[in-house]
This record gives structure tokens, sequence and C-alpha cells, in this order.
């Protein structure tokens, strides 16, 4: 089977027009998926990962990447990013790009 995430034809760091409903359940059941969910009101990104979530405060999210070995061991996951805010969204992802 193939995968809507692996199959998208943009290359990372390419943002993607917008989906519909669908589209959104199949990459969200992608076994390997993690979201990233990022709440203004509240200055803290919730990672989630099955049964695992994790909150970071927005003011430390690039150092808490670079402790958790993001480039080596994480980068290649497929993630959905999305929040509240989208200009936080959008920094959060220009983070995740350069990191």
């Amino acid at each position: 089977a193939t995968s809507p995430v692996s199959d998208s034809g943009l290359t990372p760091g390419q943002l993607a027009e917008p989906a519909d409903a669908e589209e959104i359940r199949a990459v969200v059941r992608h076994p390997r998926m993690s979201s990233l969910q990022i709440k203004s009101q509240t200055r803290v990104a919730t990672l989630r990962r099955r049964e695992v979530s994790v909150d970071v405060p927005l003011s430390n999210f690039r150092e808490r990447l670079r402790e958790w070995g993001w480039q080596e061991s994480n980068c290649h996951q497929p993630m959905l990013l999305f929040g509240d805010d989208k200009q936080a969204v959008q920094r959060t992802h220009e983070i995740l790009v350069e990191e």
C-alpha cells in the first residue's frame, strides 16, 4: 500500500495545498505519524506519538529539538503540524526545516 505522506510529491519543508477530510484522515492514520499542535494562547507545542504526549514551551522549542536528537533519529518521521495561530505554526515549521 502507498502512503499519502510519501507519495505527496512534496520536497521536505514544502507546504501542501489544503487537503480534503479523507486525505487528512489517511495521513493521520499513518503508523509512523506524529503530530505537533501549536497552542498560541498557552505558548506551548504538544508533540504526540501514539500514546505519548509531551508539552514543550515555544520559548525553548528549538533547544528541546536538539536535546532529542531531532536530526539523527526523528526528522524522517511524518508529522502533522497544526495550531490555532497561522504565524506561530509557520514559525515552528521554519524551525523544523532549519533543524
